[in-house]
């Protein structure tokens, strides 16, 4: 069906691409918890109001390296981190930030334990983050570039001079270049 939608969109008017659009999404909607459908809301109208240029000459937020952030990342495919999330900032180029994405998931914490057997090595543990109220964990193989506009707002730092914040770059460089 995907590749169908794909090969007619090409021959469709402007209006009938935005009407069987519209009842797609409709249909994906009705079909979703309640839950799902806030954040799908959430990060629609934030793409809305944010998506545009204009947005990032008002863009008001004093970022640095090492900010931890509120971020909507988006829609997204299964496995990857999107809508509403916390992330680390790891660098800054023009209007980009690469980020890695973050949970305050206890079980997911408890999978990035270095104690436990067998931790799962794209997950990275932060602890006794000021600024935080729980532990979280970072999940290095989601890490990438995303446009400021994204930024929600800015709640916590983690110098990028502590063992902290050198450990977690090492490890996501070691995700990222595997």
């Amino acid at each position: 069906m995907n590749e169908k939608i794909h090969v007619d969109s090409n021959t469709k008017s402007k209006h009938e691409l935005i009407d069987e659009y519209i009842q797609l999404y409709d249909d994906y909607l009705k079909q979703l918890p309640i839950k799902k459908v806030q954040m799908e809301y959430l990060s629609g109208v934030n793409r809305f109001n944010r998506s545009d240029a204009r947005y990032l000459s008002q863009f008001n937020h004093e970022i640095s390296i090492g900010d931890v952030c509120y971020i909507d990342f988006g829609q997204a495919y299964t496995y990857e981190a999107g809508f509403q999330h916390f992330g680390v900032i790891m660098n800054i180029i023009g209007n980009k930030v690469f980020v890695v994405p973050m949970t305050s998931n206890p079980i997911t914490y408890k999978k990035a334990d270095p104690n436990n057997d067998y931790p799962i090595p794209q997950l990275f543990q932060l602890t006794n983050v000021e600024g935080l109220y729980k532990a979280s964990v970072c999940f290095l193989h989601d890490a990438k570039f995303i446009n400021k506009a994204r930024i929600i707002s800015v709640n916590a730092h983690i110098d990028p001079q502590t063992m902290l914040f050198k450990q977690l770059k090492k490890r996501m460089i070691a995700t990222i270049s595997q």
